[in-house]
């Protein structure tokens, strides 16, 4: 015989008593309290499935009342003499369960991880192969977001026009992309491909160039970015992120603070050294298709190199567009060879 404290509701009220359920040797079961004075067979008792945490468990009267306790323990014992374990009975065990509880910390960790790491990447390749339009309107809307940032462009009208006829001969080779060049001024020296098409050229990447073709063979870079889907990639990445906040904070306006920064995140985020190098063969045959000597790209790479001890330039680029020496050295045997 046993007892325990609990909350009685009856059925036709949501009003909700103080009460003492007493288990009787005999197979009883009284529930008393203030104007309350109801019995059951203990076989007739119904108890609800156990829940996580320091929740309240149920018991179920054939009458439709219904007691709710804290007192877990004694639930379980309650749950013993009925005879009937629940089916989740293994939950509270696993929940009361300290290393079950950090290696399940640590599967969800790993889950998380191995889906930014693998399955989102995969998954972006899948829906840029398998719908290349959706690649190109998926990032309409980001460049006026990125104007919150960035300042218009202060390039001379004459050297922007320049700069836009050639690119527009570029993306004549790949009509079945919306390619479009838009000049900004973002006090970092950088270029980035959105994956609608539009691909973004700062001010001061232009101005730090001595070259025009140095500019140009970035250009063709960025395109084959789009080209080749590494912008979609970008996007589904740096997207996850907020899904992932959802999954690890629980709160939307966790999510919504994290997703403002996103078209910053992805402006500076970087490609892997497999697309980079899928990107530099594109510029590399796009450069030579246009008579421009390949050593202008390898020189605008070391030009921004230069600038990594007296400004900001190189580490801006080189966060969405890690250099290499190998880089620049492949694009200088490359005009070997064409002499």
């Amino acid at each position: 015989m046993f007892e325990l404290a609990a909350r009685y509701y009856d059925p036709q009220s949501s009003r909700q008593h103080a009460v003492s359920v007493l288990v009787h040797e005999s197979g009883v079961v009284y529930i008393s309290g203030l104007g309350i004075e109801v019995s059951c067979r203990l076989e007739d008792l119904r108890i609800a499935a156990p829940v996580l945490g320091d929740t309240l468990e149920s018991l179920l009267l054939p009458s439709g009342a219904k007691c709710e306790t804290l007192d877990a323990s004694a639930v379980s014992r309650l749950r013993l003499l009925v005879g009937r374990r629940s089916h989740f009975d293994w939950v509270s065990r696993l929940e009361e369960s300290w290393p079950a509880a950090v290696a399940a910390t640590a599967l969800v960790l790993g889950l998380l991880v191995s889906s930014y790491v693998w399955a989102i990447p995969a998954l972006a390749s899948g829906i840029t192969r398998a719908s290349p339009t959706l690649s190109h309107k998926i990032g309409q809307g980001t460049l006026s977001v990125l104007d919150l940032i960035f300042d218009p462009s202060e390039l001379p009208e004459p050297q922007q026009v320049r700069i836009r006829g050639a690119f527009h001969a570029f993306a004549l080779e790949h009509p079945e992309l919306p390619l479009k060049l838009e000049f900004r001024k973002a006090g970092f020296a950088n270029a980035f491909a959105l994956p609608d098409g539009t691909i973004v050229l700062t001010d001061e990447l232009v101005e730090l160039s001595t070259h025009e073709a140095q500019v140009l063979g970035v250009l063709l870079h960025e395109i084959g970015h789009v080209a080749l889907g590494h912008s979609m990639r970008r996007l589904m990445e740096t997207s996850a992120v907020g899904v992932l906040a959802l999954a690890y904070f629980g709160d939307a306006d966790q999510v919504t603070a994290i997703a403002s920064g996103l078209p910053a995140l992805y402006a500076t985020s970087r490609y892997s050294r497999g697309e980079e190098t899928e990107a530099d063969t594109a510029a590399l045959e796009g450069m030579r298709r246009h008579g421009l000597e390949a050593v202008h790209f390898a020189d605008m790479l070391r030009l921004l190199q230069r600038e990594a001890g007296t400004g900001e330039a190189e580490k801006q680029y080189f966060s969405s567009h890690p250099a290499t020496h190998e880089r620049a050295e492949r694009f200088d045997r490359a005009e070997i060879e064409l002499d």
